[in-house]
């Protein structure tokens, strides 16, 4: 894994020529909130991970969600039931009518997914926000 800094893109005010392409930034306009860049800790992609050396683990690990050396990822996303990156097809309560949740269990994820987003969040140096879908 490998990963270099490109050139700066330069800033231009100048009008567009026709088909350049351009983004246009307009700061006094706000519609949303910027909450962090990241992505998925799936159940196959922790597995993986956890089949590697420990110092590829690391590698993998840090080139995500290092600051200094990494990509600095900061937002993850958590599946709450098996997902297409699953080993196999569960939820985290299987019964139908426990409304009370009685049955909830997050047993799955402590193979593999709690570890992982922990090694993360100790790399990563600072809080990670997780949304769980």
């Amino acid at each position: 894994l490998r990963l270099s800094a490109l050139p700066p893109l330069p800033f231009n005010t100048a009008k567009p020529r026709p088909g350049d392409v351009t983004v246009v930034l307009d700061p006094s306009k706000r519609y949303q909130t910027f909450m962090g860049f990241g992505g998925a800790f799936t159940e196959s992609s922790a597995k993986v991970v956890q089949k590697l050396s420990s110092e590829n683990q690391e590698r993998i690990i840090n080139s995500y969600f290092r600051e200094d050396s990494g990509l600095g990822y900061t937002f993850g996303r958590v599946h709450m039931t098996s997902c297409d990156f699953s080993d196999g097809n569960w939820t985290c309560c299987d019964e139908p009518y426990d409304m009370h949740l009685k049955t909830f269990s997050v047993e799955r994820f402590q193979e593999a997914i709690f570890p992982m987003i922990r090694r993360a969040q100790k790399a990563s140096g600072k809080p990670l926000k997780l949304l769980a879908s």
